[in-house]
């Protein structure tokens, strides 16, 4: 191990932190961090114990090259646990320690750690590989590799991939089913498929109610209406324009699409090897709130629209919102006085038909987009119903998890309309997807677009006894999300069949509830370790004092709210805050970034 940790050695000055994401950096100091994920990664798969499904090895763990929505020139390294989950956080401080250790150090580092965590010997760690489209990443992963072998660990190599891909392997090989990408496409392409076959029966109707919903609901245009329509039947398909973000994520729908053509057409935008997430995908969109590259108005009007981020775990739907054209009183008196004043009659006819054309301007389509939150409520709206048409809404316990960041109307539509309990957890997705375990059904997401439902063993033994229709459906949902981790692929097909078994357009979908006004900003502070939170990060406890001056600027209201923490990576502290207009959210996040700077800097 130390010889190969002498090829690689660290980078000078450069700190290696492991956190939600995994390590993350350029990946030109990257090299180190793959090696030393090997071993560790091989660590973890002999302290986890033997595998009941293949003798003499220990429990498969994974590790993923990618850096997610990060610019091309990046890179990072994430360890993925034997359920397919998260790497155990407990693990997270000693595989930080053997990152940073220097050359010399490291083999006793990797022996302390296999003390401490009783790593059994007698077995074969064995070790899922998987990497993204990075240009760095195919090096990278072979220093990974070398990583394992020198610790005599087996490796599974599944090659370009999709991080929520990996995450499905490995828990399918730990649980004695095929562990591949194809097995993947089978799974979430046949239980799509079988979704979509039992709404098709009532798609007719589904579809004339859409219609006519979306007819008296909106001021959209015919053309947006229709495209926004999500029934499906078996004589058309729905077509979604899927924006890749360059990423990985266009070997999954190439492999995916064939199987799910018939109710499902996808049509990939940047799908290209290079602008990797460069004012594209799934971060992009939801942050900047506009079209990605390769989209504009003219094609994007009356299309139904979504975006993958660069490693294909989050997805966010948008679309173009026609305004009725408003009419342009300067221009109609010009034309009309024109008419008017002209005695020849071709004339006169010329421009009466000009007048005509011209009392209107033409508005600017709106950009809507349907992010995390919205998401996760149209889960939860159509997976309550199939418990109760199944019977067993009083049976399995269902919760929701969000992050403090979640749009407060998201949170009060969940709990006042749908009235399904709300849990708020700490930023990161490794919290919000041990607290939804805690339930029958649980459903978390964040506004970014990353999120799943989890099923306990205990529901989906009820699904599978239960002989009605709605039990089937709540089966076959099962297998369609990836209850590992938030899934763009899965998450689109789950949205299309929630679409189309709620006979819904987007715009139908869009109204549910209307977003309050929000403002995200940050302070730079000398030090980041002087803000402390509790309460799911929405109390700030330490300097004493801030909270006080937040809950005074914040006031009575129940449309008002603001908190504040610390970046997990920079020396800044982030703020937020959320009120009824957008000039009053603007307005409380000025304030209370004068409060952080006054207590902080």
């Amino acid at each position: 191990a130390e010889k190969l940790a002498v090829a690689y050695p660290r980078s000078p000055n450069v700190q290696y932190d492991y956190g939600t994401a995994g390590f993350r950096g350029l990946a030109s100091t990257f090299e180190c961090v793959a090696v030393r994920c090997g071993m560790i990664a091989a660590l973890r798969s002999l302290a986890c114990g033997s595998s009941t499904t293949h003798k003499g090895e220990g429990l498969a763990v994974g590790v993923m090259i990618t850096a997610s929505h990060n610019p091309e020139q990046d890179n990072g390294v994430k360890l993925v646990d034997p359920a397919g989950d998260m790497l155990d956080m407990e693990w997270e401080l000693p595989a930080a320690a053997v990152a940073n250790c220097q050359e010399k150090e490291l083999t006793s580092k990797l022996q302390q750690l296999s003390e401490e965590k009783k790593c059994n010997f007698e077995v074969l760690p064995h070790v899922f590989v998987g990497r993204d489209s990075r240009e760095s990443s195919p090096h990278l992963c072979s220093l990974l590799v070398k990583g394992v072998e020198s610790l005599g660990g087996k490796v599974t190599d599944i090659g370009l991939a999709a991080t929520p891909q990996l995450h499905w392997c490995v828990n399918e090989y730990n649980r004695g089913r095929e562990g591949t990408l194809s097995a993947y496409c089978s799974a979430v392409g046949g239980a799509f498929l079988e979704l979509m076959a039992s709404s098709s029966s009532s798609s007719s109707s589904s579809s004339s109610s859409s219609s006519s919903s979306s007819s008296t609901s909106s001021s959209s245009s015919s053309s947006s209406s229709s495209s926004s329509s999500s029934s499906s039947s078996s004589s058309s398909a729905v077509e979604v324009v899927i924006d890749l973000a360059n990423g990985v994520g266009k070997e999954s729908i190439r492999a995916v699409s064939p199987k799910i053509q018939d109710f499902l057409v996808c049509t990939p935008v940047n799908s290209g090897i290079s602008h990797l997430n460069d004012e594209c995908g799934a971060d992009y969109v939801q942050k900047a709130k506009v079209l990605p590259r390769g989209l504009d108005e003219n094609t994007a009007v009356g299309a139904r629209l979504c975006s993958f981020d660069g490693d294909a775990d989050r997805l966010v739907y948008y679309y173009l919102q026609q305004q009725q054209a408003a009419p342009d009183n300067n221009k109609r008196h010009k034309n009309n006085s024109n008419s008017n004043s002209n005695s020849n009659s071709s004339n006169s006819n010329s421009n009466s038909n000009s007048s005509s054309s011209n009392t209107e301007k033409k508005e600017s389509p709106v950009f809507r987009l349907l992010d995390g939150d919205k998401i996760l409520v149209l889960y939860v709206q159509y997976i309550s119903q199939l418990l109760k048409q199944a019977g067993l809404d009083k049976q399995v316990s269902m919760g929701v998890v969000q992050t403090a960041y979640a749009n407060g109307a998201s949170t009060l539509y969940l709990a006042n309309t749908l009235q399904v309990p709300v849990v708020c957890a700490p930023t990161g997705v490794k919290h919000l997807h041990h607290k939804a375990a805690e339930y029958g059904v649980g459903v978390y997401f964040e506004a970014n677009g990353h999120g799943t439902v989890l099923f306990s063993p205990s529901a989906m033994q009820l699904f599978s006894n239960s002989d009605t229709e709605a039990g089937k459906k709540l089966s076959y949902l099962a297998i369609l999300v990836n209850q590992c981790v938030g899934d763009a692929l899965s998450d689109m097909l789950m949205v299309e069949v929630c679409l189309s078994h709620l006979g819904w357009s987007l715009c139908d979908w869009d109204s549910l509830y209307q977003d309050l006004p929000s403002r995200m900003t940050k302070v730079r502070v000398p030090d980041r370790k002087l803000i402390t939170t509790a309460n799911a990060e929405r109390t700030c406890t330490s300097p004493p004092g801030l909270q006080q001056a937040i809950d005074q600027l914040v006031g009575p209201s129940s449309t008002r709210r603001a908190f504040v923490r610390p970046s997990g990576t920079e020396d800044v502290v982030r703020v937020y805050a959320e009120a009824d207009t957008q000039a009053a959210a603007d307005e409380l996040a000025a304030a209370v970034e004068a409060q952080v700077t006054k207590f902080c800097c």
